[in-house]
């Protein structure tokens, strides 16, 4: 089989042909001998072909067509087939040169290239899942170490023992909590004078007494949080609707604070034995 005289190949029109997708192809008359497959399913119309021993080599889209090329190695013969909207529009016996780039490594689009190409395409693929699921990861990791530090901050804050081993991001948030409460220490510590009744020098031998009297009628929900930013912690009390007496203990000072509150506010913290807060 061979292309009419009429379509003129040379190999200067092959190599055209091949660099603008076959137009020079369609030119070419209907192959008599596959002339009936004109008007079916492109389905019905490859179902023939591969039943006769051809195979599909290639397909691209050319004037708003799909074209396919055939080859059957045993009878060394190469047709084309071009489809619109499922069906066969008609169908073309070619020159054998027609279908050697496609069926020789020369051509950068030969089957064996076309498979390494498709086992890059998923290995990229891959590649980008496994890059998205590290990213996941990381943003549950970061999002678990928020938490953890937060959780030891907290415990920090409030003078909880740290029992037990934890996480660096938890003991990060401890150590964090620990060292404002140290500052806040130093902030409100007696510095040069004292706030205590000279009944309570006989804990002089502990000078880390922390500074509460200015806490007076301050009001209540305040009160509380500064207590807690001073290192205190509560301990036990009465509360009532509109009076309560609390216990509030500093571990690191040693020092136990009696607060009383009446309408919403502190009524004058004092300080006393720690064997009340034991």
């Amino acid at each position: 089989m061979s292309l009419p005289n009429t379509l003129g190949f040379s190999l200067i029109n092959i190599a055209v042909a091949t660099a603008i997708g076959f137009t020079s192809i369609t030119a070419g008359a209907a192959n008599n001998e596959f002339k009936y497959l004109n008007g079916t399913t492109a389905s019905s119309t490859h179902s023939e072909l591969e039943s006769r021993g051809y195979s599909k080599i290639h397909n691209e889209l050319n004037n708003n067509q799909n074209q396919v090329i055939w080859w059957n190695a045993e009878q060394k013969d190469c047709v084309v087939t071009n489809e619109k909207f499922s069906k066969t529009t008609s169908i073309y016996d070619v020159s054998k040169n027609d279908c050697d780039p496609y069926i020789t490594s020369k051509s950068s689009i030969s089957p064996v290239v076309g498979l390494l190409a498709g086992a890059a395409a998923i290995a990229g693929i891959a590649a980008i899942a496994n890059h998205n699921k590290h990213k996941q990861q990381d943003r549950e990791k970061e999002a678990r170490n928020n938490e953890e530090y937060d959780q030891g901050y907290n415990d920090g804050r409030n003078n909880y023992h740290r029992y037990g081993s934890h996480s660096d991001a938890y003991n990060n948030g401890y150590e964090a909590a620990r060292n404002e409460r140290n500052d806040s220490y130093n902030r409100y510590s007696d510095n040069g004078y004292n706030h205590h009744n000279n009944s309570f020098h006989n804990y002089g031998s502990n000078q880390r007494y922390i500074k509460v009297s200015d806490l007076n009628n301050i009001r209540a929900s305040s009160g509380e949080q500064e207590l807690i930013d001073r290192g205190f912690h509560e301990i036990d009390g009465n509360k009532g609707w509109r009076s309560s007496s609390v216990l509030w203990v500093n571990d690191d000072a040693q020092e136990c604070v009696s607060v009383t509150t009446k309408d919403g506010r502190f009524q004058m913290p004092i300080v006393v034995g720690m064997n009340q807060c034991s």
